[in-house]
């Protein structure tokens, strides 16, 4: 990401502007993170991270007005650590010595008038959600009672007409064919691309805007993934789990999902299994495992340990 695309979009929610001359709008942002530079300032230089928005808030900006000479010398370190621009915060206009080191080497000035606290907040923000790691899935995400679902599998298993079915009973998409997920503060975070937001394909039918067709209320912009559910073709001889005891995962960006596999066949209502998927998945975070609650029976029956009340009518 470059300064100029930082510049761009916190133009209105950060009301921010580049200090003239502007300068420096070409340079590459690659880190996440944003420094407050108080302790470099200080002297403490080995502190420095080069590679991070730097951010001047109204105590440094201060800081620097009571030194004359602080503002050109500090400007002339940070711009020679090759920073990529400096953002300044609050009411306080920056000292001149700081702009002018910062035109000869080329490093760009933004200023916003929003407080220190406001302005830090909305900057870490937008860079954590703009330069999180991130890569493009296909599948299909939705949102089944509040809980992030990805819907994988293989092109033509039926991801989408499922998704439709889904949208029939009331939930609601978030991406279809393509998800971009991002890495946010150690969460999977999926949308949809820009060019398909809101929109799908489904054989026979073509482009379908779920939007339009199903009310504002069926589409979100971004959900938490918080469970896979892979639709495989059911074939013959196959062995599947009985009692939903088997435990596969979903990796992305480092990150593990729990995973539930379901046989796709004529007649299967893929809908309705996804919807209990979801409610499965939801009652197991709570304690409760159907599954697990029939074999501990089993086991103690086995073990003649059997309560005989449980069986009495």
């Amino acid at each position: 990401m470059r300064v100029r695309e930082l510049l761009d979009e916190l133009s209105a929610p950060l009301a921010v502007c580049c200090m003239e001359p502007a300068h420096g709008l070409e340079r590459a942002l690659t880190s996440p993170s944003i420094q407050r530079p108080g302790l470099v300032l200080a002297g403490a230089w080995s502190e420095l991270r080069a590679d991070q928005l730097q951010v001047l808030g109204e105590s440094e900006v201060r800081f620097l007005k009571g030194e004359p000479d602080a503002g050109r010398s500090i400007g002339d370190r940070l711009c020679e650590a090759g920073v990529p621009a400096i953002v300044v915060l609050g009411r306080d206009d920056p000292p001149s010595g700081l702009i002018e080191a910062t035109v000869r080497c080329g490093v760009a000035v933004l200023r916003s008038r929003l407080s220190t606290t406001a302005g830090l907040e909305l900057l870490r923000r937008y860079m954590t959600g703009r330069l999180a790691p991130r890569i493009r899935i296909h599948g299909v995400l939705m949102d089944l009672y509040g809980l992030g679902v990805v819907i994988l599998g293989k092109s033509g298993v039926g991801k989408s007409e499922s998704a439709l079915e889904l949208l029939s009973r009331g939930h609601r998409l978030v991406a279809d064919d393509a998800i971009d997920v991002r890495l946010v503060a150690g969460e999977l975070v999926g949308e949809a691309p820009p060019l398909t937001r809101h929109l799908i394909e489904a054989r026979g039918l073509g482009i379908i805007n779920a939007r339009d067709v199903f009310g504002i209320s069926s589409v979100r912009a971004t959900k938490v993934l918080q469970l896979a559910v892979e639709l495989k073709p059911l074939e013959h001889g196959s062995k599947w789990d009985r009692l939903g005891h088997a435990q596969e995962s979903w990796q992305a960006l480092g990150r593990a999902l729990t995973k539930v596999t379901i046989p796709v066949a004529p007649g299967r209502n893929l809908g309705v299994l996804l919807e209990i998927a979801a409610r499965q998945h939801m009652l197991k975070q709570s304690g409760r495992d159907a599954g697990q609650e029939v074999q501990d029976a089993l086991a103690r029956k086995l073990a003649g340990g059997d309560d005989q009340s449980e069986s009495a009518p």
